[in-house]
């Protein structure tokens, strides 16, 4: 608070005690929240010399502390607004791609309070980057944020407006003054942000005569129409979409699937076995049956084997019978 006030007392003055003060405050003090609002004071006491803020904050700049880095982009922001000063531009162009979150989205803020009202020629770059921040589905939420802010100072009044802390007598308006200071306070809620509005003023063409009543005139330009055209309207690829989707796997997962199928396989194997061994368990017993059916004699055919066998005896009786009739007969032929 301590530090605010005493930007609020040296708006637009450039008072060197201040500075002084600020910047000791902004390197010394133990607390992050003071020491952002240090550096985004200088911001207030400099903007009436919008050229010197950049070369006071570049070392802020490169701070190891993100909240002097935050602090830095909007104290160039606040002094530099609706100037274009490249810069301003330069110093802000690598917070850009900070690593911490809010410091990207402050330096979203402050590039966009620069290039307020600027050409499209020279917007088209940074427009490019807060649709590619706005569109990205995994962009943390900070980061988009910022963008989105951004996208609405750029081309807040339908481009026809542009941030004034100053008149142009010189002297600072008080009421954007400390709209700009209660705006910077959206850090700790949100809403407040909407007080940005009230340092906006018309940059429109406006001819009153004598009466104050809009004469009947023309305005003849030499410049390209592209150079007050309005930005072309966003567009969604739907191709994009179109494409199927690749599912990510997780290692764990794909782990887990493999454990599955060699156990399956394991199991199929195991059943396979077990299968095979009651094939053949079941082989055996019809072999035999179909053995033993081929021993056995069938019922017509008995008494055929009976005959043979009997035929055979009856022939072997009858031989041995003759051959014993003659060798008594001729025992009886010697003895006589």
């Amino acid at each position: 608070g301590g530090c605010l006030a005493v930007a609020a007392a040296h708006v637009a003055t450039g008072n060197n005690a201040a500075i002084r003060r600020l910047l000791h405050i902004a390197v010394s003090d133990v607390s992050d929240d003071v020491r952002r609002a240090a550096v985004m004071s200088l911001g207030f006491v400099l903007c009436s010399t919008p050229a010197q803020c950049p070369r006071v904050v570049s070392l802020l700049a490169e701070s190891y502390n993100p909240h002097v880095r935050y602090g830095a982009a909007m104290a160039v922001g606040i002094c530099c607004a609706g100037t274009g000063l490249k810069e301003a531009v330069a110093l802000l162009e690598p917070m850009l791609t900070d690593a911490v979150d809010f410091v990207q989205q402050g330096a979203l803020i402050a590039t966009a309070m620069v290039m307020v009202e600027q050409s499209e020629a020279n917007l088209a770059p940074f427009r490019k980057r807060l649709g590619n921040h706005i569109m990205d589905e995994r962009e943390v939420t900070m980061t988009k944020m910022g963008a989105l802010m951004a996208q609405g100072i750029v081309d807040a009044g339908g481009r026809n407006v542009t941030i004034g802390l100053r008149a142009r007598s010189g002297f600072p308006r008080m009421t954007a003054v400390v709209s700009m200071l209660v705006f910077t306070q959206y850090w700790y809620w949100s809403p407040l942000a909407y007080f940005v509005s009230l340092t906006f003023v018309p940059t429109a063409f406006i001819g009153l005569d004598a009466q104050l009543k809009m004469p009947h005139c023309s305005v003849t330009s030499h410049c390209k129409p592209s150079l007050f055209a309005y930005p072309p309207p966003a567009t969604v690829d739907d191709k994009k979409d179109k494409g199927k989707a690749v599912k990510a796997v997780l290692s764990t997962t794909a782990k887990a699937k493999a454990k599955a199928a060699r156990k399956d396989a394991a199991v199929k194997k195991d059943k396979g076995e077990a299968g095979s061994e009651g094939a053949g368990a079941d082989a055996t017993p019809a072999a035999m049956d179909e053995d033993r059916k081929e021993g056995e004699v069938a019922p017509g055919g008995g008494n055929e084997g009976m005959d043979v066998d009997g035929g055979d005896a009856a022939a072997k009786k009858e031989g041995a019978s003759g051959a014993g009739a003659e060798g008594e007969g001729g025992d009886a032929a010697a003895a006589a």
